[in-house]
């Protein structure tokens, strides 16, 4: 399973290397961002380009990549600088239209790695002539600003809606590597915990998520960091090892839990 870590830490860069981390993104989204996420709990980023400059020094094994602001005017100045700085994937977030992921990708012209965060129901529906027409090393769908788009009090009732087995069909239909959301560590018990939602990404064929802020939460040492991933991988390894029979009764159990959030049409059940 490959991994995504949001981070601009030089420590943390040198434990992803260790662990394995695939990723190591430096985010420095902020335009329109706070507008769209008031009220909620979201972490708007402090990180900055320079930041690139810093890890890519840092990071042997695990690769260097940076989500830049959604297409502007100044977007050529974006991706021209962390070219600059040595990233191999830069990640376009909160695209509508294919006029936007045209730009992207002329600006980018293949001289790194490209990935598309799909976060709006407009990109959603554009996905399939999108994959069709570009090239990129991987898809993602960004749960937190879909759901507020949607109207939803909790981001993972995206998952009863049905965007999601839409997103995942369209990925493997054209072969590109996709993954959902993020994820925190198997030891946390939450009322949906990770393991359930590692299952649902076992289920629709995921073989990607971000390590979500509260994964690094208590974990004070390299060697706890690497333990968490490993952990993380070796469950996601064994899911997918059951096949779709296997999935089945535990598929059954996870939905139940997400049930228990409400359904998308109602507040949430206390």
């Amino acid at each position: 399973m490959k991994t995504f870590l949001i981070s601009n830490s030089q420590k943390v860069a040198q434990w992803s290397n260790s662990a394995g981390v695939t990723w190591v993104m430096v985010d420095i989204e902020t335009h329109g961002k706070q507008e769209r996420q008031s009220g909620t709990r979201s972490w708007i980023s402090d990180h900055a380009l320079q930041d690139c400059w810093r890890l890519r020094p840092l990071l042997t094994s695990t690769k260097l990549a940076i989500r830049i602001n959604p297409i502007h005017e100044s977007s050529d100045v974006e991706v021209e600088q962390a070219i600059d700085a040595g990233v191999d994937l830069i990640m376009l977030p909160m695209a509508k239209t294919l006029r936007e992921v045209d730009r992207f990708s002329d600006l980018v012209d293949n001289r790194v790695k490209k990935s598309l965060l799909v976060e709006t129901p407009e990109l959603l529906g554009r996905l399939p002539w999108i994959l069709e027409n570009h090239q990129f090393e991987t898809i993602h769908m960004g749960l937190n600003d879909l759901s507020l788009t949607l109207g939803l009090q909790h981001m993972l009732q995206t998952l009863l809606t049905g965007y999601v087995e839409m997103f995942a069909d369209c990925a493997t239909r054209y072969s590109v590597d996709f993954g959902f959301g993020g994820i925190g560590r198997l030891d946390v018990d939450l009322p949906i915990n990770a393991y359930d939602i590692l299952i649902a990404h076992a289920v629709l064929g995921s073989d990607q998520v971000i390590l979500s802020r509260s994964f690094m939460h208590d974990l004070s040492d390299e060697g706890s960091f690497a333990v968490a991933v490993s952990a993380l991988r070796k469950a996601y390894s064994e899911l997918v090892h059951l096949g779709p029979d296997g999935l089945l009764p535990l598929k059954k159990d996870a939905w139940e839990k997400l049930s228990r959030l409400g359904s998308p049409d109602r507040s949430l059940i206390s």
